[in-house]
């Protein structure tokens, strides 16, 4: 998956801008459900905020499950079967780290934070990739 690639490409600037866009978002859709033109954009930014920290944290569920199945010698892109095994072994890895004392939910932010991070870089730059048009490369 070319998410998970942006993910392994920068996991720092994936942190961050989850970060950013974790603590931004409801403050943006706030200020614009205040005004009586912005409430039907500030309930769909708080709409797609929800479902940015889901879809955030299925892509950090993904690429903990990737990293598993690296360390067991396979390679997760090899066929579906193994790609739903990644994904079911990050949620079980996931899981058994959230049971441990103080760092289990830290570590379950930490990794929805970095599978915001990483789609909104996947997104902003497939936008701008579409935008400058076709490439030699591509």
């Amino acid at each position: 998956m070319k998410v998970l690639r942006q993910l392994d490409e920068s996991p720092f600037k994936s942190l961050g801008l989850g970060l950013l866009v974790l603590s931004a978002t409801p403050i943006l859709a706030i200020i614009l459900l205040v005004t009586v033109l912005g409430i039907p954009l500030g309930l769909i930014a708080l709409t797609l905020y929800i479902v940015a920290l889901i879809v955030g944290l299925l892509i950090g569920i993904a690429w903990i499950g990737d990293a598993w199945i690296c360390l067991l010698g396979q390679l997760p892109d090899q066929s579906k079967g193994i790609r739903a095994l990644s994904i079911v072994s990050g949620a079980a890895v996931l899981l058994i780290i959230d049971f441990i004392p103080y760092v289990g939910g830290w570590v379950f932010f930490l990794v929805m934070l970095m599978g915001i991070g990483a789609a909104e870089l996947y997104l902003f730059r497939l936008y701008v990739g579409r935008a400058n048009g076709p490439t030699l490369s591509t």
